[in-house]
This record gives structure tokens, sequence and C-alpha cells, in this order.
């Protein structure tokens, strides 16, 4: 994203030891190396829009980074393990939520709308599948089981829909933003604003 996005808003990078600037949103001792250049921000940058960018691309691969080292199961240890795996991208995007323009606003609430997702479909992803061979009582086991992840991942799915409508909210307040490009267009649409019809304008 940080390729695209260059909003005028006010903001600053940090230089490290090394003369690289970084994103002020990140700290960079809690980022994984394979992330780490994804904080960056150009030297020559007199605006706040990379230093948005980089820290939603950080959060971002930091999120998939951890989240694809675990070993899951259908479990609430899982669950929790999941979440603790994120919490640093979360914080990440929740800053940017916070001090963003709209249209970072916008990239950070679907950053975490994606990430909940991705994190209620490993979770069911992690239950074992039936074999052709499997007798009536294993499916019946197999059913309690999805009803059970179905149940842990209930928060996520709530949180999610918290994103939507703030995504519903932010275009009902700049309507520009769902037209301003075919990025954003499809980051609207994949938000489903219309399931959120009726809180837009709350």
């Amino acid at each position: 994203m940080r390729a695209f996005l260059f909003i005028v808003v006010v903001a600053s990078s940090i230089a490290h030891a090394d003369s690289t600037l970084y994103t002020p949103l990140v700290d960079m001792r809690t980022v994984d190396p394979p992330c780490r250049t994804r904080a960056e921000v150009p030297s020559h940058a007199r605006i706040s829009g990379p230093s948005f960018d980089a820290a939603v691309s950080t959060a971002n691969c930091m999120a998939m980074t951890r989240a694809t080292q675990l070993e899951l199961a259908p479990t609430e240890a899982s669950v929790k393990a999941l979440d603790a795996a994120v919490a640093p991208a979360m914080a990440i995007l929740d800053a940017v939520i916070a001090t963003g323009d709209p249209a970072h606003q916008l990239i950070a609430q679907h950053s975490e709308l994606d990430i909940l997702q991705s994190n209620t479909a490993r979770m069911f992803v992690a239950v074992p599948q039936p074999s052709p061979q499997m007798a009536s009582s294993e499916l019946a086991d197999q059913a309690i089981v999805l009803a059970a992840t179905d149940a842990l991942t209930e928060p996520w799915r709530r949180r999610a829909l918290q994103c939507r409508r703030q995504i519903a909210r932010l275009v009902y307040q700049h309507p520009e933003l769902a037209t301003r490009d075919a990025v954003f267009a499809h980051m609207v649409a994949d938000s489903r604003i219309i399931d959120a019809a009726g809180v837009a304008g709350r």
C-alpha cells in the first residue's frame, strides 16, 4: 500500500543509528526481521502519508509472520495464541486509526478486518477434516468441534463487524473515499458496506 498512498498530513520519522528512517508509529524493537524494511520511510519524504503507509504495511507483515508460525488446534488456547500473536500489529493499526487522515483510517480498519477474518479462517482450517471412512459418530463429534470453534471465534466476528461499521461511517462522512481509486473501491466493497446499512449515519 505504501506505493500508492501519499496523503498530506502532519507526522515525522525516526532516524536510527544507521540513518535509516522509520515510521514513529512502530517500535522497531518489536518488529520481526522480515518486516523491518516495511517500516522504512523515504529519506526525502516531507509528508506523513508514507509514515502511515509504512505503519500499516509493517502491521500486516507482523500479523502474517507471527500467525503463520503457530501450530493451531480448535481450542481456546489457540485463540489466545492468535490474539497474542497479532496484538502488536493491532496496536499499530489502532495508532493509525487514532492519528491518521480518513484515507489511512479506512486502510487500517480494513487491515484489522482482514486480520480478524484470517484468524477466524485459520481456526476453522485447524478443525480435522472428515475422511470418507468416518463413522456417523465421528461426524457427530466433528460437528460438535465445529460448533465449539464457531463459538470461540464469535468475538472476532463481532470485532470484524465493528470494523465494517467504522468503514461505513468513514465513507458516509467522506464519500469520495469510495471512488478514490480501484484499491479503495475494492476495500469498501470487500468490507460489505451494505451489510452495515443503518449504522453509517449514526
